[in-house]
């Protein structure tokens, strides 16, 4: 069995090293989840939303928007 070249054993070292609770993208997702367990309306329920410093009431967190498509 061969070993794995240079650039496959530093990905899979970084695979490792990355878990999913680090992750802000994950972060930001847990914090919308218990904001609304609180009673705070968010609308972000999905785990590929993304933190923003945008807007006004809640810093941290913003929608993303997605494009509404119609179906002819």
């Amino acid at each position: 069995m061969e070993s794995p070249s240079y650039s496959e054993t530093v990905k899979l070292q970084r695979i490792k090293e990355c878990t999913i609770v680090e992750n802000p993208r994950f972060q930001c997702f847990n914090q919308c989840r218990a904001l609304r367990r609180e009673g705070i309306n968010i609308e972000v329920m999905r785990q590929d939303e993304y933190c923003n410093t945008t807007t006004t009431h809640h810093p941290q967190l913003q929608k993303k928007m997605f494009l509404r498509r119609r179906w002819l």
